[in-house]
């Protein structure tokens, strides 16, 4: 999943979302990351970027929006997205 500078994801569920987490592509020839350079916003919620991985926290509702906040252009301005791992409230 590609995420392009100023577009978002929203990410909707009937039980309340706890957490989420991405992990980011990258390119082993060239070592582009393709994180969005952690410039990422997430409401409501909070984002932390560790090497390749996106996590956003302290969700705790059934909908959040995540925007790459990225004004430049390029790849690591891209959020390549391989897997999501979402967390619900019990």
């Amino acid at each position: 999943l590609r995420v392009y500078p100023g577009n978002t994801i929203t990410v909707s569920s009937s039980k309340t979302i706890v957490s989420i987490a991405f992990t980011c592509d990258s390119d082993s020839v060239n070592g582009t990351e393709y994180t969005a350079e952690g410039k990422v916003n997430v409401n409501p919620g909070s984002f932390a970027l560790n090497g390749l991985t996106m996590k956003f926290t302290n969700i705790n509702a059934t909908s959040t929006v995540i925007t790459n906040a990225e004004t430049g252009s390029g790849g690591k301005t891209q959020m390549r997205i391989k897997s999501v791992v979402i967390t619900y409230a019990n």
